[in-house]
């Protein structure tokens, strides 16, 4: 019977041979191999983590029909931050960098004037997600890190920031897969194959990538973040004085 959601008592090991994807998710919460037979809940102590959260993280990454129930475990907060951060750092410096690269390689072999839309098109997707990655990084997750200190220190913190709330981030929490789509299609379905060699695979395998990558991100922030940043909002709310 296929497994259909990752438990504490679960070999770390194993959960890897399932899914070699997960080792992404080892590396941004600082995650060493040479885990032996270690549980996911023992491997979370060794490295000061939240149990439930990296069951979160590791079930929202692997399973799609995943329904994550956040209830009110704010102490989850900060490994949800890391590994979201981490992952922006991975983006940024590495992943998209490559696929850029490689994108430069395809459109130099084909000569093409219609490849080098595959290009231009790229370099927006990368405009477009930098700017979203900045604005989470700059405004979102320091917004939340201050609730967060608020809650811990809530005797003497006072109500929650009014500057700024998470329904903003919500609202206007874009999507930035589309042009992946679009760059994906162009290089199936409008690019006739006149170059040789597999460059082209390797960069639609890239692209197919960090696309999956981006969704179970999305689904983090989304299914996770968000709704547990909301209720932590109510929870710091000012009692009304009806003196």
């Amino acid at each position: 019977m296929q497994k259909t959601v990752f438990t504490g008592e679960d070999s770390m090991a194993g959960i890897i041979h399932s899914n070699y994807r997960i080792l992404v998710i080892l590396e941004r919460m600082g995650i060493k191999l040479g885990l032996g037979n270690q549980t996911v809940e023992e491997v979370a102590t060794q490295h000061q983590l939240q149990t439930g959260a990296l069951l979160l993280i590791l079930n929202l990454f692997g399973f799609k029909q995943y329904n994550p129930e956040v209830g009110k475990h704010y102490a989850f907060i900060p490994d949800i931050l890391r590994y979201l951060k981490n992952s922006h750092s991975y983006f940024l410096e590495q992943k998209i960098p490559s696929i850029q690269q490689h994108i430069h390689q395809l459109v130099f072999q084909l000569h093409d004037s219609n490849a080098a839309m595959v290009e231009l098109c790229y370099n927006k997707y990368i405009e477009e997600v930098t700017e979203h990655i900045g604005y989470e990084n700059e405004i979102v997750f320091p917004y939340i890190e201050q609730l967060f200190r608020m809650y811990q220190n809530r005797a003497n913190g006072g109500p929650a920031p009014e500057s700024y709330t998470i329904g903003i981030y919500g609202e206007h929490h874009e999507d930035i897969e589309g042009l992946l789509n679009d760059l994906k299609n162009i290089l199936i379905r409008h690019l006739p194959q006149k170059e040789t060699g597999n460059l082209r695979r390797v960069v639609l395998q890239e692209l197919f990538d960090l696309e999956s990558d981006l969704n179970s991100h999305t689904r983090i922030e989304n299914e996770v973040l968000i709704p547990l940043v909301k209720k932590l909002e109510q929870e710091l709310e000012p009692v009304p004085d009806n003196r």
